[in-house]
């Protein structure tokens, strides 16, 4: 991803947040892992398997980077705002939701994926 995304056709700049990331858990296990890094202040269901985790500026890439090594194993994504912005604050995550017509076919849908 580069530094923006497409919004209502129209280019916005992003930053990262310094203070939170996502996180993908699977399980209560893996989400009390979460809870207990060093750095990691509060963790917010995003959706059933995204958490929001919230952290401290100087704590943020610490957290990541133990979350990430081989002995965690978690996906992990920052979290961005606009540039220049308050208030907004976008939660990016590896998962891609397509929303097609009933009529649409499987080639439909990969059509669409390839791009």
């Amino acid at each position: 991803m580069g530094n923006y995304l497409m919004g209502g056709g129209k280019r916005v700049e992003l930053e990262h947040e310094s203070d939170r990331f996502t996180a993908r858990q699977t399980d209560t296990q893996q989400l009390e892992r979460l809870r207990s890094v060093p750095g990691v202040r509060s963790v917010l269901p995003a959706t059933r398997e995204v958490s929001r985790v919230l952290t401290t500026m100087n704590e943020r890439d610490a957290a990541t980077n133990t979350l990430r090594s081989s002995a965690l194993n978690t996906v992990v994504h920052h979290a961005y705002r606009p540039r220049d912005g308050e208030g907004t604050v976008f939660y990016i995550t590896d998962r891609v939701i397509l929303g097609l017509k009933k009529s649409a076919t499987d080639s439909d849908a990969d059509t669409q994926l390839e791009k």
